[in-house]
Order: C-alpha cells, then sequence, then structure tokens
C-alpha cells in the first residue's frame, strides 16, 4: 500500500493482514544504518527459509490471568527455546467474527 492515507480503507476491513509498506522498509533500513550487526538478524527473519514467526496463546507460557512484565514472559519462551518477540493485549485487538456472527 504506498498511500498511507489508505491506511483508513484497509483497518474498515478489520483483515489481520499485514502489509509491507515503504515506511516500514524505511525503519528498517534506518536500523541497520544506526547498527550494521541487524542487517544479518533481518536477513534471516525475512529469508524464506528463515526464522518463521507463530502466534501463539499466551496461557503456553504464563498462568493466566497472572500479573507479569515482559522479561518474565521472555524467560518463559526461552524454557521452550522460542524467543518472544511481542504480545497482543486481547482488549485492544481487532477480532475477525466468523461468518455465523459467533
Amino acid at each position: 500500500m504506498l498511500d498511507i492515507n489508505n491506511r483508513n480503507l484497509a483497518e474498515v476491513t478489520k483483515a489481520n493482514d499485514f502489509i509491507v509498506s515503504d515506511k516500514l522498509l524505511s525503519l528498517l533500513l534506518a536500523q541497520i544504518a544506526e547498527n550494521k550487526s541487524l542487517s544479518t538478524v533481518f536477513e534471516d527473519m525475512f529469508d524464506p527459509d528463515g526464522a518463521e514467526i507463530y502466534l501463539k496463546p499466551a496461557d503456553i507460557y504464563i498462568k493466566p490471568g497472572s500479573r507479569l512484565d515482559f522479561y518474565t514472559l521472555l524467560a518463559a519462551g526461552a524454557q521452550r527455546n522460542e524467543t518472544v518477540i511481542g504480545y497482543r493485549i486481547a482488549a485492544d485487538s481487532r477480532t475477525l467474527k466468523s461468518p455465523t456472527g459467533s
């Protein structure tokens, strides 16, 4: 999506698709310019045969309802030989409803 003004149109669909924009590429290049060693990390992440990213439910890492910080979540991922790169708060996310509305 080349025109940032079209972003609102894409949000109306409430799709969970990810669009690689010029802005994202600019941010990536800025990070590499600041720290050249990140280049190998990004090469692996974006290589078709490189790293894979999976969205997993938090309850495989932590007890539901417990309060924690991100470092605790990182440690829980490390115990599973996984790297946690972020999380999504369900209350803040847009969820898609099934065609039946449930």
